[in-house]
């Protein structure tokens, strides 16, 4: 799955609010939802309160939730100035830079946070436009967003947001400075671009009638070709809006040493709109200008979220989530670290109590025996007894009768002689000599007839050295069967 990282941008106005959402997938960045809200009127003690409470509804209808929030303050409220620095290091300038605009800027140090754009770098050092926001502005901001449940990591100004999506390329080149008015009902924007980069801007009154605005930018684009950081001549005025084309005309007329031209808010050109989406573009102009600084795909992107309005860290917010489930996994496991005591205790009795009843049972059963140790040795002695007495028992069959089933099982006496006989743990074992090979398998035919023998096996027959006799080896199983009288063992022969 490709990694998608979304964006939400708020744009909060005195009497509405419009937030975008949009993701970056694969390279390409998306409009995912336009959402917009009014805020009804309010006594002006209680206006922060309702406009944070519309935001915290279209939160929680359109369950909102992305890796980066932004939001943003009014050009109008912000001071800038081109300084250079004889240092070069980001983080370093970031330190030192409210303390270069003292001199510049109608509030103390102590209540501005500042934030800087590079406009050059050199051997020296490097050429920043430096802005500055009093804390009061930022404060009032980032309140109404509290108490909404909102907490953005972006705090910065509208219209250097808007600024990326007019980069005409045909129009704003690097090796010539690129004016841009954009006029909306409430502010009128110059900014100065060196390519992409902004490098310097003032914001107007957008009430004021267009021959006054005409002379205002005069001395705007005058002030600036003086100033020290405008190192190139001014190549083109453009002009948004909604009245742009009639200010265009005004203008071209003004100024005739260069164009004036007329550029459109290119959403376009930056990211991709659901044709479901496209209708109302423009009024969420600001809202996706936001939500694409929160991708990091800005080129004009100042944070005032420092000292003490920086976004409480990833860390920080999960901590008390943390914490908890810590706790609870503790008091899981004290839990089941006493649910196992416990049954590791129930089990213990019970195989005390079942000691003790066995204990009984051997007491009950066998008198005189204290131990289960002195219950299997009185067992074992009893079997050794029943061991003795099975010898004398009716199944017993004694050797004596063995011989007679075998002396009755000969054919030929004169022509056998047996030289070993021996009965061992229900084995005849016996040994003997005959004068031929057939009498031998005639005698284990015998003997195989007797009832007091079984399994009847020659388990040698061989040649004498010296004579014509066999010798023979015979091995029979002796059967537990009550003893029979030597004439019913020759009648069971015959």
């Amino acid at each position: 799955m490709i990694f998608q990282a979304k964006s939400i941008g708020i744009d909060i106005q005195h009497n509405r609010v419009r937030i975008a959402v949009v993701a970056q997938q694969g390279g390409k960045v998306r409009v995912l939802n336009l959402i917009e809200r009014e805020i009804p009127e309010a006594p002006e003690q209680e206006t922060r309160a309702v406009a944070a409470s519309i935001i915290r509804q279209a939160f929680e209808e359109n369950a909102l939730d992305s890796d980066v929030c932004v939001a943003c303050l009014p050009a109008a409220y912000s001071i800038n100035r081109i300084l250079k620095m004889p240092i070069k290091d980001a983080g370093k300038i970031l330190k030192t830079l409210k303390f270069q605009m003292e001199p510049q800027v109608p509030y103390p140090v102590e209540q501005i946070i500042s934030d800087f754009l590079t406009i050059r770098m050199a051997q020296d050092g490097a050429e920043v436009l430096a802005i500055a926001v009093a804390k009061e502005h930022i404060s009032q901001r980032l309140d109404v967003l509290k108490m909404a449940g909102v907490d953005p990591q972006v705090l910065t100004l509208d219209a250097l947001a808007l600024a990326d999506f007019f980069m005409d390329p045909f129009v704003f080149t690097r090796d010539k400075v690129t004016a841009l008015l954009r006029r909306d009902e409430k502010t009128a924007f110059l900014g100065f671009f060196v390519g992409e980069r902004l490098v310097g801007y003032r914001h107007f009154d957008a009430l004021i009638p267009q021959e006054q605005l005409a002379k205002e930018l005069r001395r705007s684009l005058l002030g600036f070709g003086a100033s020290a950081g405008a190192q190139n001549e001014i190549g083109a005025l453009c002009v948004a809006g909604s009245d742009a084309e009639d200010l265009q005309r005004l203008l071209q007329a003004s100024f005739q040493d260069f164009p004036v031209r007329t550029v459109e808010f290119d959403a376009h050109a930056v990211l991709e709109i659901p044709l479901a989406l496209r209708e109302n573009t423009k009024d969420y102009q600001l809202a996706i200008a936001l939500a694409n600084v929160g991708l990091g795909a800005s080129a004009n992107a100042v944070n005032f979220r420092q000292e003490e309005y920086a976004p409480v860290p990833l860390l920080a917010r999960l901590k008390p989530n943390i914490i908890f489930s810590f706790a609870i996994a503790a008091v899981a496991l004290i839990a089941w670290f006493g649910s196992l005591l416990a049954q590791t205790r129930y089990q213990s009795i019970e195989l005390e109590s079942l000691n003790r009843e066995m204990l009984q049972i051997f007491a009950d059963s066998m008198p005189g025996v204290k131990s289960p140790e002195a219950a299997q040795q009185k067992i074992r002695e009893e079997q050794d007894k029943f061991k003795l007495l099975r010898n004398y028992s009716s199944h017993y069959v004694s050797p004596l009768d063995v011989l007679a089933a075998v002396a009755s099982s000969i054919p030929d006496q004169k022509n056998l002689t047996l030289n070993d006989f021996s009965v061992s743990e229900d084995v005849l074992r016996m040994t003997g000599e005959v004068d031929s090979f057939d009498k031998i398998n005639v005698l284990q035919g015998r003997l195989e007839a007797s009832p007091l023998l079984s399994e009847v096996k020659i388990d040698s027959a061989t040649k004498a050295d010296k004579g014509d006799k066999v010798n023979f080896r015979i091995r029979a199983r002796v059967a537990h069967e009550p003893a029979v009288t030597v004439e019913a063992q020759a009648e069971a022969v015959k």
